[in-house]
Order: C-alpha cells, then structure tokens, then sequence
C-alpha cells in the first residue's frame, strides 16, 4: 500500500473546531485561514513522510523513523487519532519541544528525560496508551548474566544455552506485554553478541582464514535471515490496532537508538584506524604480550608506547592505573594494573591518539576520575556515550594485542546486521511473530557461530555438538 487515502481539509475542519484559544494560540497566528493552512501543510507533510512507508522494506539506520510506523496500514478514523496524538505532543513544549517526529529521528543516548530526575532518555511520551510494566525488565539483566556465564566459560552447555533462551522468549508470549519487545530485543541482542566475540572472533585454535569464513557465512546468514523477515510481512494479515502499534514503534524507537548510537561509534574508530594507521599496525614481535606476561620494570615504557614519544607518561600512566581499576568495578572487567597487557591496552587507547567522539578519550578519563576521586563512585561518566565510547576503545585495543584489527572490524559488520535484523523483527509490528522470530534466529544461528568449536572438537576426537 503506498498511499494514504485521507481528507486533509475535512481534518483540518474538525480538528480547529474542537481545540480551545490556548492550544491555538501555539500556532502564533492572528486569524483562523492562517491556521487552518499552518495546520493543513502540517498534516500534509506528516501524510508524505509516512506515503514513503518502508514497512516492507527492512531497516536502515539513514532514514527517518516516520518511514517505519504503518500509518498507511489503518483507516481514516485512526489516521486522524494519529494525526491528533502529534499535535497534542507539540503542545507539550517542556517536555517533548515543538518538533515532535525531528526529535523521534535523533539518535542520541545522551539526551535526558526532562520529566524524570537522572533518568536517560525515554521515548515514554509517544505512547498513545499507557505503557504497562514489564515483569522481565526487573530479570533481563541476571539472564545476561547467566548466557554470559556459559558463553564465556563453558561453551559445551550450548544447547542448554539455546533452550533457556527460548524457554524465557516463549513466556513472555504468555505474557503479551508489549514493553517486554524491547527488552527481548536487547536480551538477544546482548548474548549473541558475546557469541560473536567468545566463539567466533577470538576463539583459540582457529586459524585467521577460518575465522574469516564462519564470519562470512554468518553475515549471509544475517542477509537472508532478514529478506524472510519481508517475506513474512508481507504474507501476513495487519492485525495490530493504532495504540498498540504505537506502543512497538517506541520499543523500536529505544532500541534504535541504543543501537544507532553504538554502531556510530564503531563507525568514528574505523575512521580513526583509517586516519592514524601509525597506532593500529600489528605490533611488532618485540612488542607483543601475552595475559599474564611478565616485563622487567625498566622495559615497561618501551613496550607500552612501543617507543613513541609520550608527553607526562608518569603522569598518564598513573591516570591509566586509576582508570584500570575503575573499571574492574564499573564494567565487570577482569583487567589488573599487574598487567603489562592491560596497562598497555587501556594507555594507548586513551591518551596514542587525537580521535574523539564528542570528546577525546583522554578528556573523558581526565573528567571522570575528577568526578571518582570526589564521590567514589564508579558510574561517574557525564554522559553514556562516553562510557560506551571509551569502552568499545578498549575492546578495539584487545583485538589489537590479541587477534587481529581485520577481525575487529568484521565483527562491527556482523554487529551492524545483527541490529539491523532485531530492529527488522519489531517492524513485523506483531508481538507473537517477533518472538517466534528471535527464537528461529537464535536456534538458527547459534550452531552457526558454534562451527569453529565443533571443528576443534572433532580435531580433538571428541564428538560435534551440532
């Protein structure tokens, strides 16, 4: 459907009918023609955005948001409910602000809720209904913690990985609370992406190119995954009322930004590896550490800065001790200032090179620790995006000592078609088929990422898993 049939002067009738002087007033116009063509060219340009509806189309993270709600899928009466819900929001200048649909686009985790003290932000204020608790929300974070337990220290249970994940989907079908999409999304997103890392990109005893390979399959795995995803819209019956579409566009809307903002991020360190090539070459031999490795006291500058000259190194590494501990608490690191790896890892990240986003890493470090040292208190970052941007450098920094940037950067591609599949799944605007559709995903591909274990296995003599 690639129109939308509407009566824009019969709404514009009605609606300056029905609303007082105040809400008039908004406007700022002295007559009544004034405000009936303010408001018709509104409404007609709200109309075109959604004519442009990539409802079946899959998702990218250019586009404005107003493409992926399926106003074109209701009826004149909920179009003018819609309609309605827009310009009441403009109304509501302190906490949403006039330009409703250009704030839903912004990426931004940073921005926060002026209504809720502390609070990052929220998409609350778009619900047409009001949004009920979800009961996962309050366990979501101990499941996290459950796969990454299996992931990363016993990769055999895989299969009971798998059930747990889809028995925990499955009951918030039983559920049908449709705040919990959101938080599905996340808890799948969260441990595939640790699979990605633990199974597929540094797992030991696979080679490079084999590496390479199961990344591949599962990048065209993703590809495919996501065109059945279209299928399936398109096959099925819209079912979804206005307010409850309304409710999945803002867990869409949460997990978009989320993801929109993270993979910014990765896309600001690929340009930094491109602009300054110098700090991300493979280290040299002599260079090279290895968890645990020890180096005499007097080498220790040499092999941090792999003899570039640094300005107040005393200093800096001292900041980078600080932050190394920080972090152990903050991000559920096993990192150690008795590590020459990890000091290395966490120096140069932060203070080798001028790339920022926002911020420079070593300014966000500079201002964090001010604010530790005062409060002792670990979640002392100004804004998320600088924990999340100072975090993913570290990550970057590991695969540099460890593995290999190529692999790094296949896997912020595998990342980015992870996300876009999820935010895919939630345009179904369907609950139930969302769920099934995590739960396909993850049983589909799993074994897919659990390949290179199985082949150390069978190079061992021990039975496949899969």
């Amino acid at each position: 459907m690639n129109s939308i049939k509407f009566d824009i002067d019969k709404y514009v009738e009605i609606r300056l009918a029905t609303l007082n002087e105040e809400s008039l007033s908004l406007e700022d116009y002295d007559n009544l023609p004034e405000k009936k063509e303010v408001l018709r060219k509104n409404v007609k340009n709200l109309l075109e955005r959604c004519i442009n509806n990539k409802y079946y189309d899959g998702f990218s993270f250019e586009l404005d948001v107003l493409e992926y709600f399926p106003l074109n899928r209701f009826d004149e009466a909920d179009i003018g409910k819609f309609l309605d819900h827009i310009f009441v929001l403009k109304g509501i200048g302190k906490s949403v602000g006039n330009k409703v649909i250009s704030n839903l686009s912004k990426i931004y985790v940073d921005n926060k809720d002026k209504q809720v003290e502390g609070k990052w932000r929220s998409f609350d204020f778009f619900y047409m209904k009001s949004a009920t608790k979800s009961d996962f929300a309050n366990i979501v974070e101990l499941y996290k913690v459950e796969n990454r337990n299996i992931v990363r220290k016993d990769p055999m249970m895989v299969k009971t990985l798998i059930d747990e994940i889809e028995f925990n989907l499955n009951e918030l079908t039983k559920e049908n609370n449709l705040t919990n999409l959101s938080f599905a999304i996340d808890y799948v997103s969260d441990v595939m992406l640790q699979i990605f890392n633990y199974w597929v990109i540094t797992i030991e005893g696979l080679n490079f190119k084999k590496k390479m390979q199961l990344v591949d399959k599962l990048e065209l795995y993703l590809k495919d995954f996501e065109k059945k995803i279209l299928e399936t819209k398109s096959d099925r019956m819209f079912m979804t009322s206005l307010e409850d579409a309304v409710s999945i566009f803002v867990s869409f809307l949460i997990r978009r930004n989320d993801f929109g903002e993270y993979m910014s991020i990765l896309h600001t360190l690929e340009e930094e590896q491109e602009k300054e090539p110098e700090y991300f070459t493979t280290p040299l031999k002599h260079y090279k550490l290895k968890k645990g490795e020890i180096v005499p006291h007097d080498k220790l500058k040499k092999i941090i800065t792999e003899e570039i000259h640094v300005d107040g190194y005393i200093d800096k590494l001292k900041r980078t001790k600080e932050i190394v501990i920080s972090f152990s608490q903050y991000g559920g690191r096993t990192a150690s200032v008795n590590s020459t790896l990890d000091l290395k890892v966490y120096f140069r990240e932060i203070y080798l090179s001028d790339s920022k986003y926002k911020r420079q890493a070593s300014t966000i470090v500079r201002k964090y620790l001010q604010e530790y040292r005062k409060n002792s208190n670990v979640d002392s970052f100004e804004k998320a995006s600088e924990y999340m941007f100072l975090r993913e450098k570290i990550n970057r920094g590991y695969f540099r000592e460890t593995s290999d940037l190529r692999l790094y950067n296949k896997k912020n591609k595998l990342q980015e078609g992870l996300y876009k599949v999820l935010l895919s799944i939630m345009l179904s605007y369907d609950y139930l088929a969302s769920a099934d559709l995590l739960i396909q995903l993850v049983k589909e591909l799993i074994p897919i990422c659990f390949r290179g274990i199985d082949e150390l296995l069978e190079e061992n003599n021990v039975p496949r898993i899969f």
